[in-house]
């Protein structure tokens, strides 16, 4: 595998900081530590948006009776509607 040699700039000093000493905790070189969080960042990214945190909530069942539940906290929270 060819290594390169770059200069980066404009880092986080404190980001650098803790990666640096993960690195280290890991036995690792700062090059491949950076590589592996490059690869990390590509890898998740799959050309995809990020799902918010809405998306990720998933509807749960409360049982009988409370099919307009969301609609009765709204009410309590924001009064009737106009």
């Amino acid at each position: 595998m060819v290594r390169m040699t770059t200069t980066i700039r404009n880092l986080d000093p404190e980001a650098f900081r803790e990666l640096k000493a993960r690195a280290v905790r890991d036995g690792k070189t700062i090059g491949e530590a950076v590589s592996e969080a490059i690869r990390s960042y590509n890898s998740n990214g799959n050309g995809r948006k990020k799902k918010t945190l809405m998306e990720l909530w998933t509807p749960i069942d409360l049982g009988p009776g409370t099919e307009n539940l969301s609609m009765e906290i709204d009410k309590v929270l924001y009064g009737e509607p106009e």
